[in-house]
């Protein structure tokens, strides 16, 4: 299923929601990644949960800038290049 750009959503109800629960999701992927940071283990197992949600999110809509901008801001991805077959590589805190 393609989700729909953030840009022109709106126009029915379905459309809302799938934008309310892509920033729920993003919102969601965000805090897990700051609850675990403090641990070396858990946040190297959340580099990985976070990358493989990430590629999941831009393969649905690779050119959607707003999710790519989210990731990069919030989640510490360092490079989210707009292709189909998304490569997401995250910084790992040392």
């Amino acid at each position: 299923m393609q989700f729909l750009p953030f840009a022109g959503v709106g126009k029915t109800a379905f459309d809302i929601w799938v934008r309310d629960e892509r920033l729920r999701l993003l919102s969601t992927l965000g805090s897990l990644f700051m609850d675990i940071s403090d641990s070396p283990l858990l946040r190297s197992k959340a580099h990985a949960d976070l990358k493989r949600a990430a590629v999941l999110l831009l393969e649905a809509n690779p050119l959607d800038h707003c999710v790519r901008q989210q990731l990069s801001s919030g989640l510490g991805a360092k490079t989210i290049p707009a292709t189909p077959h998304t490569v997401v590589m995250i910084q790992r805190d040392t």
